[in-house]
């Protein structure tokens, strides 16, 4: 498809489909079909020009210009053109000066131009979605979708929601030709690894322990854990960084023939019988222990020597040079710093440290309430009231401080200060 812009500035389709190019015959004619192009000083990369011009819009013309043969051609149409305005003007000029009509009358009579010619609307409508539909189709299919819907608001009504369904379907099939056509960077096989078959025997019999139950499970699915995320870092996945998540073909493929070599595999295995249960219980096993392996294996970063660091962790290092190694590839990766283990057992013990705070709190409130209504009793509420103070501060870990911030850390710097203040006063007081 070939381009042009309309009085309105927007960019248009003015030609055919690929579909069209072997049903029309070669030849040099125009048939003098139009449409009106301004400001254009570079007609379709064929000839220049520096007046406004009229451009071929039907099928048969369309193509010729498109295939860059007619320049000539071409060159003829815009001088006749050309010299058909000048020779307007000059006519025009011998003619009485007719009054100007208003900005609502010139709308008008243009509504009644197009509603005037419904068929040639239609056609417009029709080869501008067919350009779209080809196969050869390689424009901006966003932006020529917003002009097809423009074109489409010019016919009939009753013809709309068929070339918008159109539209709709060749932009969908656009964009997923775009992205076929990425070169993925996926390591899609073992054949890069050495000694893959030596390594995978290997780790098969660690699968096979965990399922048979010879030796403690845990600790044998989290050493096949460790090998797949070993092997990993050697693969790279679609977008060629390192295969953190296991989602390259290699990363699979190293997978599946260590639970096969193992006997806990799932391909070919029927859905619901023991086998399955079996295989799908260790390879459950060893998805959760992955997720601490991953962890693990980033932290120890930090210990590494930097020759010994793969080419994309020194990428990552770089990029975040007042981080820690492993800080720096969390982030780099966007992989989560803490295993799924971690997470849980981190909101056990915020649930029990928020219980046991709320508990001092309620003691050192009661406290509070008591000695303001029994003067003898009053030095041991005082002392009850600091002794619920420090537990509540005990019973939350310092980390729990780490992400507070904007109003909320303005708030706590506040109230911290409002209990430095009571600390400070107590021990005057007691010091007094």
């Amino acid at each position: 498809m070939w381009y042009g812009k309309t009085r309105t500035g927007r960019v248009e389709h003015f030609g055919a489909s690929l579909a069209d190019d072997n049903a029309i015959e070669a030849g040099n004619a125009l048939c003098g079909k139009h449409l009106p192009v301004s400001d254009r000083t570079d007609v379709l990369g064929v000839v220049k020009v520096g007046k406004p011009v009229r451009v071929p819009s039907c099928k048969a013309c369309a193509v010729k210009f498109r295939d860059g043969k007619y320049a000539e051609v071409l060159a003829d149409f815009v001088q006749k053109e050309a010299d058909m305005a000048t020779a307007k003007k000059a006519t025009a000029a011998k003619k009485p000066t007719a009054a100007p009509k208003s900005t609502a009358a010139k709308k008008t009579t243009a509504s009644k131009s197009a509603a005037a010619d419904p068929a040639k609307a239609l056609e417009q409508v029709r080869t501008f979605v067919e350009g779209m539909e080809a196969d050869g189709y390689k424009g901006d299919a966003d932006a020529d979708a917003k002009t097809a819907e423009a074109l489409i608001r010019k016919i009939e009504t009753k013809e709309r929601a068929g070339f918008r369904t159109r539209v709709k379907a060749a932009v969908a099939a656009a964009k997923e030709r775009r992205s076929t056509a990425v070169v993925s960077k996926e390591t899609t096989d073992l054949s890069g690894l050495e000694n893959a078959d030596k390594l995978i025997k290997e780790v098969g019999a660690k699968v096979k322990a965990t399922g048979d139950g010879f030796v403690k499970a845990t600790a044998t699915a989290y050493e096949v854990a460790q090998a797949q995320i070993f092997v990993a870092m050697q693969m790279t996945d679609k977008n060629g960084r390192m295969d953190w998540n296991l989602a390259s073909g290699g990363s699979k493929e190293f997978s599946n023939r260590a639970y096969a070599a193992g006997g806990y595999s799932l391909e070919g295995v029927e859905e619901g019988t023991p086998e399955h249960t079996r295989a799908y219980a260790v390879q459950q096993q060893v998805k959760r222990a992955r997720s601490q392996a991953r962890v693990d294996i980033i932290r120890a970063l930090d210990a590494t020597e930097e020759s010994e660091l793969h080419p994309q962790v020194k990428e990552a290092i770089a990029a975040y040079p007042e981080l820690r190694p492993s800080a720096a590839v969390f982030k780099h990766f966007d992989l989560p710093s803490e295993s799924e283990g971690e997470k849980k057992a981190l909101a056990q013990r915020t649930a029990r440290a928020l219980s046991k705070a709320k508990d001092a709190t309620n003691k050192a409130l009661e406290s509070a309430k008591a000695a303001s209504s029994s003067d003898s009793a009053r030095s041991q509420r005082a002392k009850e009231v600091v002794d619920s103070a420090v537990q509540v501060a005990d019973a939350l870990p310092i980390d729990f401080y780490d992400d507070i911030e904007g109003d909320d850390l303005k708030k706590v710097l506040a109230e911290i200060a409002k209990l430095e203040k009571w600390i400070s006063d107590v021990k005057a007081k007691l010091q007094a």
